[in-house]
Order: C-alpha cells, then sequence, then structure tokens
C-alpha cells in the first residue's frame, strides 16, 4: 500500500469519526427539542383547560343563579305590567285638561281622541304561542295583537320591563319571568308618537322536584 492510498484511507476514515458524534448529537438534540415541544404544548393545553373549566363552572353558576330568582316568577307579571299599562298618559292629560274649558268641551276630534287613549283600542294585548313545556320549563312567544301608539317614555318603560334594566326614573321590576325581544319596530307616525309592534319570547322557570 502506498503513501497516497494510506492518505486517502485515512481520510475516508476520520470524516465518518468526526461526522458520527455530529450526528449523534444533532439526533439528540432534535429528541430534545421535540421533548420541550411536547411539554409546552401540554402545559398550555392544561392552562387552557383549567381557564375552559372555571369559566364553564361560572357560566354554570350564573345560570343556576338566574333560574333560581326566575322561578318565583309572578304568574300575571305580562298583565299586570304590560298590558294594563296605560299609553300617552302625558297626552291624555293635556287633553283632560283642555275638554274642561267651555271653548273645547264638545269639540268632536278632540272627544275622539280622549276616548282612543282610555279604550282597550290602545293597550296591548297578545296572543300567547307555545313552543316548549316540560316540568322545568315553559317557553312561548307572545305576539302582539294589535299595534298602539306610544310616546318616548312609554318605550323607555317597555324595554325596562322586558330587559330587566333601570332606566332613567323606572326601576326593575321583580318576580317577571325571562323575557326576551323576538321582533320589535317602532314606526313615527307624529313629532313625538310612534306605533308600536312586538313579538315577545317568554319563559318560565319551575323547581326542580326534591327526590
Amino acid at each position: 500500500m502506498n503513501d497516497l492510498q494510506k492518505k486517502i484511507l485515512e481520510k475516508n476514515f476520520i470524516i465518518p469519526m468526526i461526522l458520527f458524534p455530529l450526528f449523534i448529537f444533532l439526533i439528540i438534540l432534535g429528541f430534545t427539542f421535540t421533548k420541550n415541544l411536547k411539554i409546552n404544548m401540554t402545559k398550555k393545553k392544561l392552562e387552557y383547560l383549567t381557564v375552559l373549566s372555571k369559566t364553564s363552572v361560572n357560566k354554570r353558576k350564573n345560570v343556576a343563579q338566574f333560574i333560581n330568582k326566575k322561578v318565583n316568577f309572578n304568574k300575571n307579571f305580562i298583565e299586570e305590567n304590560l298590558e294594563n299599562y296605560f299609553f300617552l298618559k302625558n297626552e291624555y292629560d293635556f287633553i283632560s285638561k283642555i275638554t274642561k274649558h267651555i271653548f273645547f268641551k264638545n269639540t268632536l276630534g278632540i272627544r275622539d281622541r280622549e276616548n282612543f287613549l282610555i279604550s282597550d283600542k290602545n293597550k296591548l294585548k297578545f296572543f300567547e304561542e307555545n313552543l316548549t313545556s316540560t316540568k322545568l320549563i315553559t317557553e312561548s312567544i307572545l305576539n302582539q295583537m294589535n299595534p298602539v301608539e306610544v310616546d318616548e317614555r312609554d318605550v323607555e318603560k317597555i324595554l325596562s320591563i322586558v330587559e330587566e334594566k333601570e332606566i332613567n326614573d323606572f326601576k326593575i321590576l321583580e318576580n317577571s319571568p325571562q323575557l326576551i325581544f323576538k321582533n320589535f319596530s317602532l314606526k313615527k307616525d307624529k313629532k313625538e308618537i310612534f306605533t308600536l309592534n312586538m313579538n315577545i319570547l317568554k319563559r318560565e322557570f319551575y323547581k326542580k322536584d326534591e327526590e
């Protein structure tokens, strides 16, 4: 074996000897990186599941508290607070005053307007359509049967009742079933008067029977 052959053999032997440890190092490095990546992903997943679990528990608590509050609903709530509500009271009070004056006492148009305001024609009436009924809940749609004339204050009153929010001097009413607007339409007829049409989803919750 001449010197050239020896050098070639040594070169072919040395290169693999150098590359092999490097190859092993890269494998170990890749394995370590992959392992750490999986660990980090697992930690993040556990953190996400923990947050999700806490959120779910809080939501269930909120739902349970809401239902516990709603089981004490007033069965006549709609009749007492919506169907019996007097719309356009400010206008009625004004007309009542001027019709006492001799110049307006027998004015037909004013009398007709006064009679309309106090009649059932301008009171809310609903046709109730049942959707779901179980031992724990009754769900129905309240379909408004006739349009009514309202002013801005009347609208605030209705929104306060259905949305259960304080609006100006209207306070939240106790013992209401859950009410949700399905449709709410206001059409402006005069300067301060609107025609109102709406449909409301009503949910009544009942206490769970104790075993």
